[in-house]
């Protein structure tokens, strides 16, 4: 409203109050003429107050409309600072790309390297007749591999057979050079809840026209003739590429990698076993090595100082191939053993004899002291998961739980 409009309404309504205060008593003469200027006062009065009332709703409308005015230029900002955001995380997801295949680079190369120079200790080892020994294995034969996406319809590939033990080594060797060291994975379970809390990966090999080498094939032949280093090598990458892959969608997910005891004891190829994982070191808390029990003790010097660095970088460790109750807790997690692994036979057949439960019990309280895990594993049937539950027994591992399957590059 404009200036000369508020003029006029307070000149009407003062002019009809001068002429009611001053006009009635000449229209009406008996009326007192201060009575007449009073009602003139009250009606100015009403008209001052009808105007002021008009003027703050006419403030409020005007106040109303620069809030709603503010509230859209709020609102496109917001809407353009979403917008620099969103192109912000776009960037920076595909900087997170571009710098993880930078870093892949090196890791590749890293791992050819090192499986080329073992190939030819190793063809230099066969032209001298060197056989090279081995005291473990890296996973019973009897083992399946779960996938971690679970993929619906997967079908094992076809078995290698061979006739004779030339054929399985040529295979190997092929498979080796080839790069078909597949990772299989099978799921460790909280129990009662069966929820998959790591899983451990173990290799197989592909043969040349895609026939799977299962572990009670190849194993054995491997050992006697100095290939399984090769192998754990190239599972080791496997797993350092897998967790890398799912960083982002899977955080949570951790891995048990087997290594050999012909590994640990290789004081050529176990050094650069050991610097791989040093240069990548922020997966430590996602991948947990596993050693044979027996192998793991008796390590000497060399593997002791390598371990103990791994130790420093965040790395855990775990045993597996445990066959009595009589575990050194302390001693194990003063070498950086976070996890035993107990065979559910041997478990079972100790809590039917006499005391068995208490003994069990014993050893659970004194892992739990020491910081340690205890995993039952080759848990076969439900009999075995309910017996065990009485325990209890809080991490399990076997059929029961996960049927064979291939870790896929989208798991």
């Amino acid at each position: 409203m404009s200036l000369f409009t508020h003029a006029f309404l307070a000149l009407f309504y003062f002019g009809a109050a001068a002429v009611l205060g001053l006009g009635l008593p000449q229209i009406v003469p008996a009326l007192d003429p201060t009575v007449a200027i009073a009602i003139g006062a009250l009606v100015a009065l009403c008209g001052l107050f009808v105007h002021h009332v008009y003027i703050r709703s006419d403030s409020d409308e005007s106040v109303h409309q620069e809030l709603a005015q503010i509230r859209r230029g709020h609102a496109e900002v917001m809407h353009e600072l979403e917008t620099s955001l969103a192109q912000m995380r776009r960037l920076e997801d595909e900087l997170a790309e571009l710098r993880a295949k930078n870093a892949a680079t090196p890791d590749v190369v890293a791992e050819m390297k090192v499986l080329q120079t073992l190939l030819k200790q190793l063809s230099a080892n066969q032209a001298k007749g060197v056989a090279p020994s081995a005291s473990g294995d890296t996973a019973p034969a009897s083992e399946a591999l779960a996938e971690a996406t679970r993929a619906a319809g997967w079908k094992p590939p076809p078995r290698f057979a061979a006739t004779n033990e030339a054929d399985v080594l040529d295979a190997i060797r092929e498979a080796v050079a080839s790069n078909r060291i597949d990772i299989y994975l099978q799921p460790v379970v909280r129990l009662p809840q069966r929820k998959v809390v790591f899983y451990e990966a173990l290799s197989r090999l592909r043969s040349a026209d895609g026939r799977l080498m299962e572990p009670h094939v190849y194993l054995d032949p491997a050992e006697r003739h100095g290939l399984i280093g090769a192998i754990d090598n190239g599972l080791l990458f496997r797993c350092v590429q897998l967790l890398r892959k799912v960083e982002k969608r899977r955080p949570d997910l951790a891995f048990f990698c087997n290594v050999s005891s012909h590994t640990l004891e290789d004081r050529i190829f176990f050094p650069q076993f050991v610097e791989f994982l040093e240069q990548n070191a922020q997966l430590a808390d996602r991948l947990v090595l596993e050693f044979p029990f027996d192998a793991f003790l008796a390590y000497g010097r060399a593997a002791d100082q390598a371990l103990a660095g791994l130790m420093d970088r965040g790395y855990r460790f775990s045993v597996d191939h445990v066959k009595t109750l009589d575990v050194p807790a302390r001693q194990l997690a003063k070498r950086g053993v976070a996890y035993v692994k107990l065979d559910a036979a041997t478990m079972l057949e100790r809590l039917r004899q006499p005391g068995g439960a208490a003994e069990a019990r014993r050893l659970r309280t004194t892992l739990g002291i020491a910081g340690v895990n205890l995993i039952v594993e080759k848990i076969e049937n439900e009999s075995d998961v309910i017996e065990l539950l009485d325990l209890p027994v809080e991490l399990g591992q076997g059929f029961r739980f996960g049927e064979p399957r291939l870790a896929r590059e989208a798991a």
